[in-house]
């Protein structure tokens, strides 16, 4: 740790287990404005034993083993900008328990390498997916060009994706409406988009244009 006036520069390496790998994290900041930078390597994590702390929305990480990269910018003590390079394999990821059964849906990707960014705009929020493969190990979805907004206005951009494994994703969150968890649950719907782009606001309405096939659900 060095302080310098207002600036603040730290770094360190930290274990969750004696026998795991370390994750290593430097920062720098301005203690009197709140921006600062800070860099996060994960070279061998096992993110059982992170699970505790790989949490959102009710879903959390509880198995996978790989590499994770991170650079965040913080302005007045604010996220604003995130970047992450992914190498993941096996990763396994436990939804809240579906009311009424107490049984908590599971979801499994072989694979999940890229390399994304997640910003705040003037309006709400951006994610890019410049690079992304995700699923099975022999022929992932490659998802690359996937962009992704909320907020006060919204937004889906995306050369071709198959729907299955968002759908089952979107039903592992505990802030989605229990009769609906219940049905992507039961009726495991599919479907495959195509040249994708929807956009719209809270105030202006929605438009959405693209190819829809493959709809399927039991």
């Amino acid at each position: 740790l060095r302080v310098d006036g207002e600036r603040v520069r730290a770094g360190t390496r930290v274990w969750i287990r004696k026998e795991g790998a370390p994750v290593q994290v430097a920062f720098d900041s301005d203690r009197s404005s709140g921006n600062g930078r800070a860099y996060l390597d994960a070279p061998a994590v096992d993110m059982a034993g992170w699970a505790s702390l790989l949490r959102y929305a009710g879903v959390t990480a509880e198995s996978g083993a790989g590499r994770v990269q991170g650079w965040v910018e913080l302005r007045k003590r604010r996220v604003v900008l995130a970047t992450s390079e992914l190498k993941l394999r096996q990763v396994g990821l436990r939804g809240a328990p579906l009311a009424g059964s107490g049984s908590a849906p599971r979801l499994h990707f072989d694979r999940v390498e890229g390399r994304v960014r997640w910003r705040l705009t003037r309006n709400g929020w951006r994610f890019d997916a410049p690079q992304l493969l995700v699923g099975d190990q022999q022929v992932p979805q490659r998802l690359d060009g996937l962009v992704l907004a909320g907020g006060q206005e919204y937004a889906l951009l995306a050369n071709q994706i198959d729907a299955a494994p968002l759908f089952s994703l979107m039903g592992l969150s505990g802030r989605v409406d229990p009769g609906l968890r219940r049905w992507l649950s039961q009726a495991k719907p599919g479907a495959r988009l195509a040249q994708v782009t929807l956009a719209g606001s809270r105030t202006a309405g929605m438009h959405a244009q693209g190819r829809l096939g493959g709809i399927s659900f039991l």
